[in-house]
């Protein structure tokens, strides 16, 4: 028998449980319209649970207000609501997407489109009147539909007001710690760029691969944003989300409209064309999928390509040469079309080509990750180790590092812990390294 509560004669019958807040009394389920047969969201308040408030209950029907007057391609839209005998339940459309607290692997281009995609609900809320503030803008808010094309939805509107202006002094602070711009957090006017200051710190945790509970490691003891973990890649975002999570207010983008037009304005071209496809965050696994692994492994070959010197070569090799860095540049491409196979071919021919280059050897045990072939990828990973090899633009830590990586997505945590070792005593200050160590060795759960 089910534990799910029956909502059968209100129409709805529950599929399963999405979250839950149990100390306030909030559970949230994705169930059926018995009319429709549609998926739903039906997020329901128990008023009668123990550590739930009135300011709970009154948070809850604010959220239905005002998702009743929001009509947006990007807000899930409000469905209906109903009374229980322990409180009471509201019903929204039911998207098929993951929260950005999931972790994944982005491409600077598609965080780029989320964040145009916030920007342009957060024009529609500002255009509002009164205005609406969100208020809670954080991973776990956003969910993302990556299906043909990014589609970006913003949830979760329980704590969002309608207006600016002072909150009131004895009102409890609502928000995220971390997320929350300074303004919020001491109870001052909020304005059209405090939810920027959120977004922002949103977009750097997609940019850095940190979590949520984490963030803090992103703020310093003033409050500002520290950009120190923005990879590369992400540098070219650094001027606009400077202005986005400025601590004062007014050093920030006015409002969304602005904040809009700033970031249309960046030249993604100004980084490599390898970046923009690229992943932009590392990634921290085990039980992790071959492809995932493979994009762990090709982002740091990414990485260093964007950065290579080709040597001039004699007349003699110049066209051999040529072959081979043009074998490099299709291979790159073809893993980013996720074409494994014809990535694995083109590596190969690579090494055959020059044998005793690092480089193509890499993006081989990439594409044979990729396709599956774990032992045949563990296998040209310790070829790669040989020290008689050349590299160019890989370094050894690097190899060392995805070692540990495939070596942690097997559970297999001792040798993995050594293969990380290994990179730090090349390179001490290899932060992927640190940070993958030190994950396994408090037993933090990696995911993709």
């Amino acid at each position: 028998m089910s534990d799910y509560p029956d909502f059968t004669e209100y129409g709805y019958q529950i599929d399963r449980e999405l979250g839950h807040n149990r100390g306030n009394g909030r559970v949230t389920y994705l169930a059926i319209d018995q009319s429709t047969q549609a998926s739903v969201v039906i997020k329901q308040f128990q008023f009668a649970q123990a550590g739930s408030t009135w300011s709970d209950y009154q948070q809850y029907e604010q959220e239905i207000k005002l998702l009743q007057r929001l009509k947006h391609p990007s807000i899930p839209s409000f469905l209906s609501a109903f009374e229980t005998p322990t409180g009471f339940c509201l019903v929204q459309e039911y998207k098929p997407a993951s929260s950005l607290a999931q972790r994944s692997v982005w491409t600077l281009v598609e965080v780029r489109q989320i964040a145009e995609a916030l920007l342009n609900v957060l024009m529609y809320l500002q255009q509002q009147q009164p205005l609406i503030i969100h208020r809670d803008i954080k991973p776990e808010n956003i969910l993302v539909e990556r299906q043909n094309s990014i589609k970006v939805y913003l949830v979760d509107f329980g704590f969002a007001r309608s207006g600016g202006g002072e909150l009131a002094v004895s009102s409890v602070i609502k928000g995220t710690m971390g997320f929350m711009p300074p303004e919020q957090l001491l109870n001052r006017e909020l304005t059209t760029a405090s939810d920027l200051y959120s977004l922002g710190v949103t977009l750097l945790c997609l940019l850095t691969g940190t979590r949520s509970r984490d963030v803090g490691q992103l703020i310093n003891e003033n409050y500002g944003i520290n950009f120190e973990k923005l990879p590369p890649q992400g540098r070219v975002l650094e001027p606009w989300l400077m202005a986005m999570t400025a601590p004062k207010a007014v050093d920030r983008y006015p409002d969304a409209r602005s904040a809009l037009h700033a970031l249309r304005q960046v030249d993604l071209a100004a980084t490599n064309s390898i970046w923009n496809a690229m992943p932009a965050v590392s990634i921290h696994l085990p039980k992790v999928r071959p492809v995932i692994i493979a994009a762990v492994l090709m982002t740091v070959t990414a990485i260093a390509l964007v950065a290579w010197k080709v040597p001039k070569p004699t007349q003699a090799t110049a066209s051999r040469q040529g072959g081979y860095y043009e074998l490099l540049n299709q291979g790159q491409m073809l893993m980013q079309a996720s074409q494994y196979a014809q990535a694995l071919d083109v590596f190969d021919n690579a090494v055959r080509l020059y044998p005793k280059r690092g480089d193509a050897l890499y993006g081989k045990c990439a594409a044979l990750a990729a396709v599956g072939y774990r032992e045949a990828a563990f296998s040209c990973l310790d070829t790669a180790l040989q020290p008689n090899l050349e590299w160019e633009t890989v370094g050894v830590e690097s190899v060392w590092w995805s070692k540990g990586v495939m070596l942690a997505g097997q559970q297999r945590k001792p040798e993995a812990i050594a293969a990380f070792d290994r990179a730090l005593q090349i390179n001490p200050n290899f932060a992927l390294a640190q940070q993958a160590r030190e994950r396994l060795v408090h037993n933090e759960p990696f995911s993709p």
